[in-house]
Formats: C-alpha cells, structure tokens, sequence
C-alpha cells in the first residue's frame, strides 16, 4: 500500500489519488511510496510516487489541485493535453527522453484534478541563472536553447503572413486591450510595430514550450546537458520559436539584475545590446539579429527569419496572455499591470 501522510486536505487528496493508481494498476503494481510532497499556489500538490524496492520502473511526479475553475486545475488540464499531443508526434528518441511524454494517466477524483507523468532526472538550473557565474548562465543558456531547438526543427512550418500577423500580434492585442482598455491606443501602437516585421515574410510556426526559463530546466550531471524540460501547460503549437528564445534570455537576465519581465522586455527594445550567447539562442530560434554575434550562426528552421523587434514583442504578447491565464488575479493588480503591461506598451 502507499504510505500515509499528514492528515491535511491537500495530502489526504494526494493520498487518495495515488491509492486509485494503484488500485487501478495504473502504476504497475503495489508496493509504490508517496512523498515527499509540497503545496504550492491555488492548493497545487505536488509529489513523487517511488516504485518499489528492486522495480524497474521509475519515479512518477504526481500534480493534483481542487477541479473546477481554478486556475491550478486548468493549468493541468492543459498540461496534459499538450503532453498527449506531444506524445502522438513522430519525434526522435533523443528528443522525447527530454519530454515527460506521454502523460501515465491524468483525471478528476474526489474533486480534485490529478495528472501522473513521468519524473525527468536531473536538477533545475534556477541555481545557476540566480547565483551562477556570467560564463555557467551563458552554458545554460547555450543547451537550454539547443534542447528545445529540437522541438522547434522537428514541428515547425512555414505560415502565411497574414496567419501569423492575426494569431501572435491582433488577436493578443485585443484580449489585452480588454484587460486594459486605457492602453489601447499604445497596444495598437505596439501590434504596429510588431506586425510590421512580419509583413513580407514567411515565417515558421511550431510546438514552443511557452514558459521555458531556468526553473523548467533540468540539468544532468556537470550541470551543461539537459536532461530534460517540464511543466508544459503553457506549451503551444503553430508559434513562433522566438517565444521560447526571447522568454529564456530575459528570464534569464531578470534572475541575474531583477526588476520586472516588463522592464526586460522594454530594455531589450530600446537597447537590446546582446551578448554572444544570447544573440545565439535569439538567432537559432529564428529572430534576424545585425550584431557580428549572431552571423554564421546555423539555423535548423524553415522559413524566414523575422526582426528582433517583432520577435520580441510577439514573444512579450503571449507572455501577458498566458500570465494571466495562469493567475487570472493578476489583471486587477495595478503594480502587476503596470510594471508588465503599461511600461512595455508606452514604449511604442
């Protein structure tokens, strides 16, 4: 049987529904341990199911929260649906070792949402984007950017201008403006400028990770190979790959100076000032960048590449989308709003 833990609401949950995997044998038999386990925002749970001693089954994370409306429950929800896409996908071997594909099982019981998937080895490189030296941040950044590089060179198409100009710049803007309607002449501003880049062109859409940044990246031993990438609930196909190389390399440089995404995003734009590495990681996910860093840099993408300044802005749209998908809360924070939202729309 799995073993007990404290009697709190979110752990007996827990408890409960890692009983039914393996009553189920959704797990492969009995003698599975539950724990450690910790509980995050909105009541999220998280914990690791161990198999038995001698199994050659490998250790299961297991994620549930309170189903209905909340926004922990529909980010699982999400989370699995992506994963299952992901795992019909005809991608190679080394490829999915990387992906928690597919997802062991997901439901709801006893009004809670619960999704299983397999537990990826390695530690997160939060540590090295936080505290680490300039040279281990730009090695992160560096296999970070080819891991999920795979992904977009395995999933990507060239997509019309006019597709591409609707779904990543106008239709963000208007979801946007609905948040914020004293912004809407700047956003419109800003979807200008963003879909000017695109006019012209022929750029790839493909699978994006969505919220790729150090903490959903995990590091085998020596700290320079991934060894997998997590939490997917943000994941999207028919995007641009800039998405996930913009969000790494801002994501990456807030965690070294602080500040706001916002305040990133806006000195990206008025200075961007790039070094090598991250020109490296912009260039490979199809941003057409002028510094000496980025030429000869090889690009594994079909279609044409699209300027930095768009690449940016398409990337910072779908981040206040999803943020607020996520956090619905964070629409009616003034600071939150005005610090991620404001500062980068008066910019234009």
């Amino acid at each position: 049987m799995v073993r007990r833990v404290a009697a709190m609401p979110e752990l007996r949950a827990a408890q409960t529904v890692a009983e039914h995997l393996v009553a189920t044998d959704a797990v492969g038999g009995r003698g599975w341990t539950l724990g450690p386990l910790g509980v995050g925002a909105e009541r999220m749970v998280r914990g690791v199911l161990r198999p038995p001693h001698g199994s050659a089954s490998g250790a299961l994370l297991l994620s549930l929260a309170p189903a209905g409306a909340s926004a922990a429950s529909t980010a699982l929800e999400r989370a699995a649906r992506s994963l299952e896409q992901l795992a019909s996908l005809q991608l190679d071997a080394p490829l999915r070792e990387l992906l928690p594909v597919p997802p062991i099982r997901h439901g709801t019981l006893e009004g809670w949402t619960w999704l299983v998937q397999r537990q990826l080895p390695g530690t997160s490189g939060e540590r090295i984007a936080t505290h680490g030296t300039p040279a281990a941040r730009d090695r992160l950044l560096a296999s970070s950017a080819e891991a999920i590089g795979r992904l977009h060179a395995a999933t990507a198409v060239p997509l019309g201008t006019d597709l591409a100009s609707d779904a990543w710049v106008w239709a963000r803007v208007r979801r946007i403006a609905q948040l914020e309607p004293s912004l809407e002449r700047s956003l419109s501003a800003v979807a200008d400028r963003a879909a000017a880049g695109l006019a012209g062109r022929g750029p790839a859409g493909a699978w994006v990770h969505g919220d790729l940044w150090s903490a959903n990246v995990l590091l085998g031993m020596g700290g320079d190979v991934v060894s997998g990438l997590v939490d997917w609930e943000s994941a999207g196909v028919g995007e641009h790959p800039c998405q996930d190389g913009v969000h790494l390399v801002l994501m990456t440089r807030r965690q070294a100076a602080g500040g706001s995404y916002g305040d990133q995003v806006r000195r990206a734009l008025a200075e961007p000032d790039w070094s090598s590495a991250e020109a490296s990681v912009l260039a490979r996910a199809g941003l057409e960048l002028t510094t000496a860093e980025a030429r000869g840099i090889p690009v594994s993408l079909p279609g044409d590449p699209i300027p930095a300044e768009s690449g940016i802005l398409i990337a910072w749209l779908r981040q206040v989308v999803e943020n607020v998908a996520r956090r619905p809360a964070l629409a009616q924070d003034r600071g939150w709003v005005e610090a991620n939202i404001a500062e980068v729309a008066r910019w234009a």
